[in-house]
């Protein structure tokens, strides 16, 4: 009965949600080339930052 409200994902967020994920699909390689081990995280780490220029990231899993 008390659980929290989320407002429903519109066709923006959606579209944002793709290109972030095309987006970090696309510096696979070159995270790869960074950080070998951890290339996926690395890559959606640089995808967010682009996404989200003015947020801390810090911390989020």
């Amino acid at each position: 009965m008390d659980e929290p409200r989320t407002i429903p994902a519109g066709p923006r967020d959606r579209l944002f949600a793709a290109v972030t994920l095309v987006l970090a699909v696309l510096l696979l390689p070159a995270a790869f080339a960074c950080r070998p081990g951890r290339a996926r995280e690395l890559a959606c780490r640089w995808a967010l930052r682009m996404r989200f220029p003015a947020e801390e990231l810090t911390g989020l899993t």
